[in-house]
């Protein structure tokens, strides 16, 4: 395999991993509107929402596992500085993720309202940061 054809792999796991991206934060975001609205159902039980945050936590875990596989991706040499900026703002985009799963209260038939606007903070700035990686750096290689 040639060094172009190494770097044409390599910005195509960027674009596909951007992708993913999208699609679990469309994912996420679902969950956070469909907790917003049975968390004021009353016929909903406590053990409903519990399984609302466990699949919201679940699709999480997925998320974590497929951005360790990002981050250990061999990357061409002259990409290592922009795939570990990619890679930490994955992993901060992680964090804040999980401080939203961590918001939601079943028990409590809540949401503790700091912790998910921390959360929420953090995921605008992660993305942010992510978009202007990519327009910066990545976009001269045509991913974007």
């Amino acid at each position: 395999m040639t060094k172009i054809d190494i770097q044409k792999k390599y910005l195509q796991c960027v674009a596909y991993m951007i992708a993913k991206v999208k699609t679990f934060d469309e994912g996420f975001q679902e969950y956070e509107r469909k907790h917003e609205i049975i968390v004021n159902d009353p016929e909903i039980t406590t053990t409903d929402l519990k399984l609302s945050q466990q699949n919201f936590a679940r699709s999480l875990e997925n998320y974590k596992r497929f951005v360790a596989r990002f981050s250990a991706l061999d990357c061409p040499e002259q990409y290592g500085a922009q795939h570990r900026a990619m890679a930490m703002n994955f992993e901060a985009y992680t964090q804040a993720m999980a401080l939203i799963v961590a918001a939601l209260e079943p028990e409590k038939r809540s949401l503790n309202v700091l912790r998910y606007q921390e959360g929420c903070q953090k995921r605008e700035a992660a993305f942010e940061q992510m978009t202007q990686l990519l327009q910066n750096n990545y976009q001269q290689a045509g991913v974007v």
